[in-house]
């Protein structure tokens, strides 16, 4: 088997990459406020990773918890 045609070739692999954004662009993006976004991180309410001191915030999950949870459980 030639290597340099296998890897050559195309995948099928289209796995879409999630956009992630820290708090602050989470907050100019959304309007929510940074406070807010912070304390829905640690509170583990939202999808987001921890990278040292940064959070990075799952930004089509974010949308989908305000559209779903967002009027369900009082945010404020």
């Amino acid at each position: 088997m030639d290597l340099a045609r296998r890897f050559s070739q195309p995948t099928d692999n289209t796995a879409a990459v999630p956009l992630m954004l820290t708090i602050r662009q989470a907050s100019a993006k959304t309007g929510l406020s940074y406070n807010l976004l912070k304390g829905l991180c640690e509170g583990h309410r939202i999808v987001h990773l921890k990278c040292g001191t940064k959070y990075l915030i799952n930004y089509e999950k974010l949308v989908e918890f305000l559209n779903t949870h967002g009027t369900e459980d009082s945010l404020w």
